[in-house]
């Protein structure tokens, strides 16, 4: 943060690509309310517009960080009612913060509803791996489950190996040890 406070004391505005570049670097840390603090200058001091890339990297900070999943809500919202289209990125790090908050069922909601129908981004093997794992670490074993053979059957996805640790963590939680074995036996 050095370099960003000698910016701004040499009378350099920094732009929302700066703030972007900081928010991420938060996210990257771990350090969620520092990220929140970030974004709120740059409404408060600045010029500079927030655009898709700051509400992703502000809502990835705040899942990875172990951020309140209520105020990455008010973000979305946010993003939404200041016209900016959230993209895959935006929609994988609003599940993950339902998946740290125990939100399995408005993960799939916002993974069906907001992105699927709302905003008509199909699915894809991130978004849908986000989805298990919400469901996985929520314990709804066979939800996740359920997703994993959806993605394939409807979509003609080909899981990841990413995808693969999703589900067979899902078994794992839910004390399927056969069906995390066969999976692992697919890779």
């Amino acid at each position: 943060f050095e370099l960003f406070e000698e910016l701004k004391s040499r009378g350099l505005e920094p732009n929302v690509i700066t703030y972007n570049v900081m928010i991420a670097a938060c996210d990257k840390g771990k350090q969620w309310d520092k990220a929140l603090e970030l974004f709120e200058e740059l409404l408060a001091k600045t010029n500079a517009e927030p655009d898709i890339i700051t509400y992703s990297a502000l809502l990835s900070a705040c899942a990875n960080g172990g951020g309140p999943w209520e105020k990455a809500l008010s973000l979305f919202d946010e993003l939404e009612g200041r016209g900016l289209q959230p993209n895959s990125i935006t929609y994988c790090a609003m599940i993950s913060n339902c998946a740290n908050s125990g939100q399995w069922e408005k993960a799939e909601s916002i993974f069906r509803d907001d992105m699927q129908k709302k905003s008509g981004l199909p699915p894809d093997v991130i978004t849908y791996t986000a989805t298990i794992h919400a469901c996985g670490k929520c314990g709804q074993t066979e939800r996740a489950l359920e997703l994993f053979d959806e993605m394939q059957r409807d979509h003609g996805l080909t899981p990841n190996i990413i995808t693969y640790s999703s589900a067979i963590t899902a078994c794992e939680k839910g004390g399927d040890a056969d069906k995390a074995w066969a999976l692992f036996e697919e890779l």
